[in-house]
């Protein structure tokens, strides 16, 4: 997809002057918003109760801001998970429900989630990036019963 600002106008605080220099773009793409998002599933179920799913999912590069500075990304990723259930029905209505699931399986080393600013000091332009790293492979299990 295209996610674009027709026109946008950053603002960076020069503290040396105390005020804001601005700078207008045209065009320019939406933080947070990839051009390419991609999953797909496969779910098989060898016994009647059981099933055995994994999921794919790819996120294309993102930008931290509303400027799209080369600067200011999140490279691309591709994680994958699998998830194991088991839900069992007795007379009807009671059932147990049993799942484990491995997220990440491949320890993939990837960053879905950011800031970033600048600011002048000193006559020089810094900019500083933040990034929220998301886990290797982790797991989570659940356990659900129903009368």
């Amino acid at each position: 997809s295209r996610n674009k600002i027709f026109q946008f106008t950053a603002y960076v605080d020069d503290y040396d002057n105390g005020n804001q220099q601005t700078t207008t773009y045209n065009q320019t793409d939406i933080s947070f918003s990839p051009a390419v998002l991609a999953s797909a599933s496969i779910s098989i179920k060898p016994v009647q109760a059981l099933e055995i799913s994994l999921s794919s999912k790819y996120v294309g590069k993102q930008f931290l801001d509303n400027t799209a500075s080369q600067d200011k990304i999140l490279k691309s990723y591709f994680v994958q998970n699998v998830k194991f259930a088991y839900n069992k029905v007795y007379k009807k209505k009671n059932a147990l429900e049993l799942f484990f699931q491995i997220n990440n399986l491949f320890s993939e080393k990837y960053v879905a989630n950011g800031y970033t600013f600048s600011y002048i000091y000193g006559g020089k332009l810094s900019t500083e990036n933040y990034y929220y790293p998301m886990a290797t492979l982790h797991v989570m299990a659940g356990l659900g019963l129903r009368f």
